[in-house]
């Protein structure tokens, strides 16, 4: 839906930052600049140091809205996961830390839905945790539009709670779950389940995860 950039910012000797623009092809519809209006929404909302930092927005000349964030000098969990998984030390901090940040988070009216290890930074050094891409993030007493309900599905079928390939109305649990599914993944170094579609995913959820 957007297209995101690292540039420096002029009014700040150069320091880097990240811009998320939306799509060209969106900039008439509604849905997306509604959504693209409530990840802003949920940002300002939960000013934490886990979650990444909205610091501008704007608009270009041909209408397409943008936010100005922090850029987080890291890598993804994505990268830090093994094929024989991970350190279970290590696992178990930055565990603690992406269950803090859902715990401010979901304390503040903000449901995150795509909790995942691309969405999960790794600051260089220390390993800090900083949750990234609220764009499909569900938000309580939005001031932008009523709040995301149910009806549809959003989400990477891969971490996604049965309520939400349902597409019914989600809360903190479902994130906790998807939280989960990336802890399997760390320490086992594969996912409990990888489905093809978002049937198939809820056959294999009905089954349980096979391997212990």
């Amino acid at each position: 839906m957007s297209e995101v950039y690292v540039a420096l910012d002029k009014k700040l000797d150069d320091k880097p930052v990240v811009i998320k623009i939306l799509s060209a092809a969106l900039v008439e519809n509604s849905y997306a600049r509604q959504h693209f209006d409530q990840e802003v929404e949920a940002m300002l909302r939960i000013k934490n140091a886990r979650v990444v930092d909205v610091s501008d927005r704007g608009q270009l000349p041909d209408g397409r809205p943008y936010i100005v964030m922090q850029y987080v000098d890291g890598e993804s969990l994505r990268s830090q996961i093994q094929n024989e998984g991970m350190d279970l030390g290590h696992a178990a901090s930055i565990l603690k830390q992406v269950g803090a940040a859902l715990e401010h988070i979901h304390h503040n009216g903000v449901f995150h839905r795509d909790v995942k290890p691309e969405n999960i930074m790794l600051r260089h050094g220390n390993d800090e945790v900083v949750l990234i891409d609220f764009g499909i993030a569900r938000v309580m007493d939005s001031v932008v539009a009523l709040s995301t309900v149910g009806g549809a599905s959003a989400g990477t079928i891969a971490y996604m709670s049965p309520e939400q390939l349902r597409g019914e109305t989600v809360g903190a649990e479902s994130d906790i779950y998807s939280m989960a599914v990336v802890a399997y993944e760390m320490i086992t170094g594969r996912r409990p389940f990888s489905p093809n579609s978002h049937a198939q995913m809820l056959d294999l959820q009905r089954e349980g995860v096979r391997a212990k």
